[in-house]
């Protein structure tokens, strides 16, 4: 299960995030680190995926509302996007 984090810091670093999460819950297999694909800046959320499936369902409980960098972390499960199968003209 992949989990969606918002409400994180611009000034966040990706290592930052991922020590905070790992800390609270335990190792990841993959943070997803959303920026602005022209100017390269970071958006303010995140896709984590865990090496352990349950611990996913741990980070929903656990992560939500957890103070990060001085502000409450929102944390639910990823849909997947409506747009990544449409066809490409």
């Amino acid at each position: 299960m992949r989990i969606f984090c918002a409400n994180i810091d611009f000034k966040s670093t990706p290592d930052d995030f991922r020590t905070f999460v790992e800390n609270a819950i335990g190792p990841t297999s993959k943070i997803i680190w959303i920026t602005n694909k022209d100017t390269r800046r970071f958006k303010g959320y995140a896709f984590v995926e865990f090496v352990n499936p349950d611990d996913a369902a741990k980070a929903l409980v656990v992560l939500v509302g957890q103070m990060f960098q001085g502000r409450p972390i929102v944390c639910h499960e990823a849909t997947p996007d409506p747009k990544a199968n449409r066809p490409r003209n």
